[in-house]
């Protein structure tokens, strides 16, 4: 999940380098923000994402790339459904 988003956005940093400027959105979840019982098998990911997103705003800063997170809650999902009939 981490690397599904670092490995491309690095792979465009080049050319929006060139360019002189750059929007970059990272897609995270809630489970960046607080620590949910349930969850240690896939919060720490969007942890990490949040981590990235967060410095990568600082080293971008320079070249006019602009980055930005959202944050999104749970989607309706058939994992979603399963999990809140137990």
């Amino acid at each position: 999940n981490y690397f599904a988003a670092v490995f491309p956005l690095l792979a465009f940093v080049p050319s929006m380098k060139s360019r002189g400027r750059g929007d970059v959105c990272i897609a995270t979840s809630l489970a960046a923000l607080v620590g949910t019982f349930g969850y240690s098998a896939y919060a720490p990911a969007k942890w990490a994402l949040r981590g990235f997103a967060e410095t990568v705003y600082h080293e971008f800063a320079p070249f006019n790339i602009r980055v930005s997170q959202i944050f999104c809650p749970d989607m309706d999902t058939p994992g979603f459904r399963a999990e809140n009939e137990t």
